[in-house]
């Protein structure tokens, strides 16, 4: 297939009738997905960093992430959601450390990657209280 210049007066059409940026909406949504991707991506991180000042850089990225999110009722029922599925892995963290215990093996880290699933869960907690309070505040 021969290659062919594209139509000129077809690519300028296209770049004066085109938005010069995207619709606010839509723009607020890509950044609300992308700050949901990096609060989970930290909560990750946070879990299997080794080091207290790993942990101490990636809380406070993740809570500058969560401020951003907003003070309503979505970021209340996001934060819950982060909540429960942190539960579940608390929950499922403590059985494969007790199997593995059972088992004769080292749990060492798995119990160190559990104790940091813990302080996030604290952290989100906190987190979620500023939430409310701030709903409450919004609310008189």
């Amino acid at each position: 297939m021969a290659y062919t210049e594209p139509d000129k007066n077809r690519t300028q059409e296209i770049e004066q009738t085109a938005p010069k940026h995207p619709p606010s909406r839509v723009r607020q949504s890509v950044q609300t997905f992308v700050a949901e991707q990096n609060v989970s991506r930290f909560i990750d991180r946070f879990s299997i960093a080794h080091d207290a000042y790993t942990r101490q850089t990636v809380q406070k990225l993740l809570l500058e992430e969560e401020n951003g999110l907003g003070f309503n009722s979505e970021q209340l029922d996001r934060t819950q959601r982060c909540i429960k599925d942190c539960n579940a892995r608390i929950e499922q963290h403590e059985r494969l450390i007790h199997k593995a215990r059972l088992n004769g093996h080292d749990v060492a880290t798995a119990e160190r990657v559990l104790s940091n699933l813990i302080e996030i869960q604290e952290v989100l907690w906190s987190h979620l209280q500023v939430i409310i309070e701030a709903l409450n505040r919004s609310k008189l």
